[in-house]
């Protein structure tokens, strides 16, 4: 059963730490009768190498007044993670866009809550049982001014080998490429892309054929980041097909 430790701290205001150590959940609890907690949790227990994986970022307000969570993507992403070691490669999935911004309203007594494709982030290449921890960087707008949420928040995963159960996953996801909706297709795309593993590929080789150049794109990256030279012929074949065009230039630039 997976147990947390859970610790009392302030929330920063004008550049005050928590009083916490890292690698714990904090609560983070502002004077008075406001009441602001941060808590992050990967959504399962196990999942096996190569699984996308998927975590949660929740922000409870239970102060008596609206706020604002302001969130960035882009090189000042607002959501960080680390494992401790080299269990995992850390990753960053916005190194080929811009940052973007959005603002985003918590009332009182309500609960904001982010599902994060933490795939994106990291990637674990072997078993064992590892701590994720996050470490949110966006300030809490109140009427007040801005407060930080600082501090590192853990979790632990445990990550299996199983290739039949991967295999599984791979069929569900291929499947959900002829979904009629656009957003399933989106996610299915997105999944795959970030297993970098040869099941995958033929999958994602079908992807190439979208005529959404977004998905493409995701898929190439997919490909590209899959050792062996199935994935290389791949992108060979592509490049060769699509020519001077936008995705055979990008292609190539992935072979070089």
């Amino acid at each position: 059963m997976r147990t947390r430790l859970k610790w009392l701290g302030l929330l920063a205001v004008c550049g005050c730490m928590p009083l916490a150590a890292p690698g714990v959940d904090i609560d983070l609890v502002v004077p008075a009768d406001e009441s602001i907690r941060f808590d992050f949790s990967v959504e399962n227990e196990r999942y096996v190498v190569g699984e996308p994986m998927w975590a949660r970022a929740t922000v409870s307000n239970g102060s008596p007044q609206e706020i604002w969570l302001a969130i960035q993507y882009g090189p000042d992403n607002s959501y960080r993670f680390f494992v401790e070691g080299n269990a995992a490669e850390r990753l960053d999935p916005y190194h080929y866009m811009g940052g973007f911004f959005e603002k985003e309203p918590v009332p009182p007594g309500g609960v904001h809550v982010r599902r994060i494709f933490l795939s994106s982030y990291l990637r674990f290449r072997q078993p064992g049982t590892f701590r994720v921890s996050c470490m949110p960087t966006f300030p809490i707008e109140t009427p007040d001014g801005k407060r930080w949420i600082e501090g590192r928040f853990g979790d632990e995963v445990e990550v299996v080998r199983d290739d039949e159960k991967l295999r599984e996953i791979v069929a569900r996801l291929a499947q959900d490429l002829e979904a009629r909706q656009g957003v399933a297709r989106d996610g299915a795309v997105q999944q795959l892309a970030a297993m970098r593993h040869p099941l995958a590929l033929a999958p994602l080789q079908r992807v190439l054929a979208d005529r959404d150049e977004s998905r493409v794109r995701a898929a190439l990256e997919g490909i590209a980041g899959t050792e062996g030279p199935e994935a290389r012929e791949i992108l060979v074949e592509f490049a060769r097909q699509q020519g001077e065009t936008r995705l055979g230039q990008h292609a190539r630039r992935m072979l070089d």
